[in-house]
């Protein structure tokens, strides 16, 4: 269950201000309201994970809303959010997690979703739910750990309770289909609510938010999860380079819908250097470097070459100055010095050289 708050709370001072300036302004807004979450996990051999969402509308007082036009849109409207919440239960990073939405938002009367937002220690039963479904290849994701064989340890996090302790996930069902099969499980804190097991499938119904566990652990057999090696499919463009005194600085953009790491690395004669940058869609970033002689720079990822550049003639001209300035000052501080030891040793000298004074005559 995880609250859900109307964008109309946040221009309420506004509001009221107009409407102290015009009485007979009538203005109502969408009310604040919880959704209950219930998750289907089916995991298959191959290491596949189908995850159906089902949500439900209810006010503070229980009642279901599902029949509120508005905010049934704003919940097929947030399929694209919905879905990387989902996807959180498996990775870190939804970006780096190979998944796709196989079923689209949609309302479906038939199907029924449990909560308890009153306390009352028992689940309510609602009908209907927006559902949408999800498909997530486990080997893209940072959730799985061989353990020997065919055996690997799968681990799904409720990221909900962890970041809200007002937020959980009300009912997860998961179940090893196929020939994928269940060996264990466990789950953290280990004083939260245990499932309800039969056979490949554990049940876990979450009343509050201390019954709901953080960490779900299985230990699952997949006898046909194949783990290769994701080619990057980003793209970028090198699109601008500067000097400032000793330093180059290169910046890059990602031209790409995709989002991943790369590698950014100036090459010269008898130096290299290199710095590694994550970039999402579209995302544009300067790094600095410090000038050491270098002639090109050339962006990677995964080793593949994306982008080159030999760097411009003006750039280390600039930084050539800049030492010839230094050394300058540094020779004329040399020669100053120079100058006044030559000037005091030069006067030592005449003074030994000069004939000593004769002795006064006598009377």
């Amino acid at each position: 269950m995880r609250l859900q708050i109307n964008n109309f709370k946040k221009w309420f001072p506004c509001l009221l201000l107009l409407l102290l300036l015009i009485p007979t302004l009538d203005v109502s807004g969408q009310p604040m309201y919880w959704v209950a979450l219930n998750y289907d996990v089916e995991i298959d051999g191959s290491g596949t994970a189908y995850i159906i969402v089902k949500l439900h509308p209810i006010d503070s007082y229980g009642k279901s809303l599902l029949a509120n036009e508005e905010i049934l849109q704003n919940l097929m409207e947030e399929e694209e959010s919905v879905a990387e919440e989902a996807v959180l239960l498996f990775t870190e990073s939804p970006y780096l997690t190979e998944y796709k939405v196989i079923e689209h938002a949609h309302l479906d009367e038939s199907k029924l979703v449990y909560c308890d937002v009153l306390n009352t220690g028992r689940m309510q039963e609602y009908k209907g739910a927006v559902v949408l479904t999800i498909e997530l290849h486990l080997n893209s994701t940072t959730a799985i750990e061989h353990i020997a064989d065919n055996i690997y340890q799968v681990i799904i996090a409720d990221f909900y309770t962890i970041q809200d302790p007002r937020s959980w996930i009300d009912v997860l069902n998961i179940t090893i289909i196929e020939d994928a099969q269940l060996i264990n499980f466990s789950y953290l804190p280990s004083h939260a609510n245990p499932p309800q097991r039969e056979g490949n499938n554990l049940l876990w119904v979450n009343r509050n938010e201390p019954e709901a566990p953080d960490f779900y652990l299985l230990t699952l057999k997949l006898p046909r999860i194949v783990f290769s090696k994701r080619e990057s499919k980003i793209s970028v463009e090198i699109s601008s380079i500067s000097s400032e005194d000793h330093y180059l600085y290169i910046e890059v953009k990602n031209t790409s819908e995709e989002s991943g790491y790369v590698d950014i690395t100036l090459l010269g004669d008898n130096s290299e250097q290199t710095r590694r940058v994550f970039l999402t869609p579209l995302e544009s970033v300067t790094l600095s470097f410090p000038y050491r002689g270098e002639t090109e720079v050339r962006v990677t990822a995964d080793g593949k070459l994306l982008a080159e550049k030999s760097l411009p003639q003006s750039a280390s001209p600039e930084l050539s100055n800049t030492y010839i300035k230094y050394f300058a000052i540094v020779l004329s501080v040399v020669g100053f010095i120079v100058v006044i030891v030559g000037i005091y040793f030069g006067k030592e000298e005449k003074s030994e050289e000069s004939p000593p004074l004769p002795p006064p005559s006598s009377s």
